[in-house]
């Protein structure tokens, strides 16, 4: 049996890597408590600062000559997707660039000394484009991660439909698309042109940014115990019927989602505005540069990620679907990364991890 790398590990190296590779003056990576994660402020003495979150998962299997696609065969590396967890990212997720799978190809110790090189970077708003809806995402088993000679290809990831008993099928697996896929290098020029992340505060600003704030403001909601009473500007009865709840705890939840969203939009520039080699760079992540805001769609994510079962004497409700604390499966990790160093302390609240 194969020992590969554990998560944690791939964490630890992985942050080290970033600190000290960074293009950046100086960088910063803030793993939260519970209690930090809901009420922590941190002092940022940054020029500028941006916000990633990466969900790391770690390699449990490898095979040769996987077909992916109808006659070629390649080999590939194995790792967990957790359908109940993407729900829960596609729920919170304010638009895209903000949120990551991160899949490093590492199955060794030799291979902690480079774990960003060997992984590849999905953006969580990928999984709109898969052929199931938010609903049906624990029906898929896995990611696939095609190699060549141990290196990811980067151009290409898979999940496994768990319908399908053969995996030696191409309909047994679903593409994520390219432009959803990035390098460690890809996301430090993106970063660094806040085309990706949230920004915490931008080149000659002295305020934390809108989006920042509204962010903060909106993740802290959704931590809270009384999800139903924040949510609801007019509290149902008792009696009022369970879909019913749902559809205004959805809708209140998906609208101010989008709202969010489209605020942290705003402090991203121009495409004219960027340097030349970033505008080459977009050609292949386009989908950033016309971020779509679908409020009926964000609400099926959110009902997806509130609803854990059904029956014929009605529907379970799990508040616990938006909030990632409630076990390590859903904690994420949130890697702050800066610009200049500065004198000026800004202190930022950090929402939760």
């Amino acid at each position: 049996m194969t020992n590969y790398p554990s998560e944690s590990s791939l964490v630890v190296n992985a942050t080290q890597q970033q600190l000290s590779q960074s293009p950046f003056t100086a960088g910063v990576a803030i793993a939260p408590s519970q209690r930090e994660e809901a009420e922590g402020g941190y002092d940022i003495a940054f020029e500028t600062a941006s916000r990633l979150e990466l969900q790391y998962k770690a390699v449990y299997s490898e095979i040769g000559d996987r077909m992916f696609r109808r006659g070629l065969t390649l080999d590939a590396a194995k790792f967990p997707f957790d359908g109940s967890q993407a729900k829960s990212l596609l729920a919170r997720q304010t638009g895209p660039g903000t949120a990551f799978y991160a899949l490093p190809v590492v199955t060794d110790v030799s291979g902690l000394g480079d774990v960003l090189g060997a992984t590849v970077f999905l953006d969580v708003v990928g999984l709109w484009n898969l052929p199931k809806a938010p609903g049906d995402l624990q029906e898929y088993t896995a990611f696939w991660v095609p190699v060549n000679n141990g290196t990811p290809t980067f151009s290409e990831v898979y999940l496994k439909d768990g319908g399908v008993s053969r995996y030696s099928r191409p309909r047994a697996y679903d593409r994520v698309e390219g432009q959803y896929l990035y390098t460690w290098s890809e996301i430090k020029r993106l970063t660094g042109a806040t085309m990706i992340g949230v920004p915490i505060r931008t080149d000659g600003e002295t305020q934390t940014t809108a989006g920042y704030l509204d962010l903060v403001s909106f993740e802290r909601q959704l931590l809270h115990s009384k999800l139903r009473e924040l949510t609801l500007d007019d509290p149902r009865s008792e009696e009022t019927e369970e879909w019913d709840l749902i559809s205004a705890v959805s809708s209140e939840i998906g609208l101010r989602n989008i709202q969010v969203g489209e605020t942290v939009a705003q402090t991203r520039p121009e495409r004219t505005e960027l340097p030349s080699e970033v505008r080459e760079l977009l050609n292949n992540h386009r989908y950033l540069l016309d971020p779509k805001f679908d409020i009926e769609r964000q609400q099926k994510a959110v009902e997806a990620a509130l609803v854990s079962g059904s029956d014929e004497e009605g529907i379970e409700i799990d508040y616990a679907g938006l909030d990632p604390r409630q076990g390590s499966r859903h904690r994420q990790y949130r890697f702050l990364t800066s610009g200049e160093q500065t004198d000026e302390v800004l202190t930022v609240p950090i929402g939760f991890a």
